[in-house]
């Protein structure tokens, strides 16, 4: 690969995909699997299915796009403090997760994403936010019968709760 090549932005974003690709497939395989379930359907199925869909895409783009335009000289007009931002935005989730949960976490995630992206209306943050967030805990929960933990704030909202009456 040229210097060229890593120049364009297609192509360097389908590198970029392609090893985050790799690095979940890898990940997805070494997935614990719940025992309850058969061969065909487990816990590691949706991460490999997924992992496989993104590695195949960001292949194909890799190889099979012309080339666009380079990235060199707009990289000095990117936002970088924004980009800083979402990255630490980014990395809080990560780890308050398991504080947080899924529901909340995610939705509270969103919401200060779009606060960082410019976003002033926080009405509609937030209602944007669960019209996201509340389907894919449906799907993931009711329809694929995955396991999100609501996170040691909402168990200790409920012990709070339950324990005052």
């Amino acid at each position: 690969m040229n210097n060229s090549f890593l120049m364009q932005k297609d192509k360097l974003g389908s590198l970029v995909l392609l090893g985050f690709a790799l690095v979940f497939l890898i990940s997805s395989y070494n997935l614990e699997i719940d025992p309850r379930y058969g061969e065909l359907f487990n816990s590691g199925t949706l991460p490999k299915v997924l992992a496989w869909l993104l590695f195949a895409c960001s292949a194909h783009q890799l190889f099979t796009s012309r080339g666009g335009d380079r990235f060199d000289s707009d990289i000095v007009k990117w936002n970088w403090p924004k980009v800083g931002l979402l990255i630490v935005l980014m990395s809080a989730y990560a780890l308050a997760f398991s504080t947080m949960g899924f529901m909340l976490g995610s939705i509270c995630f969103l919401v200060l994403g779009f606060r960082i992206l410019g976003e002033q209306n926080y009405t509609k943050s937030i209602l944007i936010a669960v019209a996201v967030v509340v389907p894919i805990w449906l799907l993931l929960v009711k329809v694929f019968d995955l396991f999100l933990d609501s996170g040691e704030l909402y168990y200790l909202i409920v012990n709070i709760i339950g324990g005052a009456s």
